[in-house]
């Protein structure tokens, strides 16, 4: 089943953007949330995406495939 994606203002940005999970802020101000404003690591990346909803069904297929690959190689 299709995500259903809903277009939101970021509460703290003001940014408009997309997202699946009812999210308050956009993918950028929740990565620097993340981060504390400091050089991401790559998983925060993907919990970004994950926390903002703003990952659509492909990429989270492709997340998904990829965690897999890294768990069996």
């Amino acid at each position: 089943m299709a995500k259903v994606f809903v277009d939101k203002i970021c509460t703290k940005c003001g940014k408009p953007f997309r997202t699946n999970n009812n999210s308050d802020k956009c993918y950028d101000c929740t990565l620097e949330e993340l981060t504390g404003g400091i050089a991401p690591e790559e998983g925060d990346f993907n919990t970004a995406r994950i926390t903002s909803g703003t990952m659509n069904d492909q990429e989270y297929r492709n997340l998904q495939r990829d965690l897999k690959s890294v768990e069996l190689g």
